[in-house]
């Protein structure tokens, strides 16, 4: 059975339990205290055990999870591939920074906002661009979406996406999913 071991509050954890939630993997989840990573590995989790392999980052979890119970082919292989580095190179480190601005002492710095704020809007009217004629990023569901689970929690760091409205369909669209009420209730317990 694959293990997923992640601390208790990793933003990053979600991405990896909807794909398994939505392929329906059988998995355990056990929880490692702060710090367990960093300690062990020099990095940050989660990490999936699956036999003798052990997988970090949620994007290579993901396409390992894809190629080995739904893999892409052709050119859905390489779409694939650019949302999920999309992902990883673009949306998360803006607002992981927008985060950590908002999140320090005193609020952060104005100018520092804006500027993490006009950093994410960028990023986040590609994939306005993206969904406004298809359901999902490459029309169909597929694990790829799950690696933007992270559009759940931007409006907690003040940001507004009703400007971005083929975005906020897809977002709603995205938690309206049977495998993100199991995720939630995976990674909150």
């Amino acid at each position: 059975m694959i293990r997923l071991k992640s601390t208790a509050r990793c933003l990053r954890t979600p991405d990896v339990v909807m794909a398994l939630e939505e392929l329906a993997v059988p998995y355990e989840l056990e929880r490692v205290g702060d710090g367990y990573f960093s300690g062990a590995f020099g990095r940050i989790g989660p990490q999936l055990l699956d036999g003798e392999l052990a997988v970090f980052e949620p994007a290579a979890i993901i396409r390992h999870l894809a190629r080995q119970h739904a893999p892409f082919t052709g050119a859905e292989a390489c779409a694939a591939d650019q949302w999920m580095d999309f992902a990883i190179s673009q949306l998360r480190p803006a607002a992981a920074r927008l985060g950590a601005q908002r999140m320090a002492p005193g609020g952060g710095a104005a100018a520092s906002i804006a500027d993490e704020t006009q950093k994410l809007t960028t990023a986040l009217a590609v994939l306005e661009h993206q969904v406004r004629d298809r359901e999902f990023l490459l029309g169909r569901f597929t694990v790829v979406d799950c690696a933007f689970s992270l559009l759940a929690v931007l409006p907690m760091f003040g940001l507004d996406l009703a400007p971005f409205e083929a975005l906020s369909a897809y977002r709603a669209r995205l938690l309206a999913r049977p495998s993100w009420s199991r995720t939630l209730a995976r990674v909150q317990s």
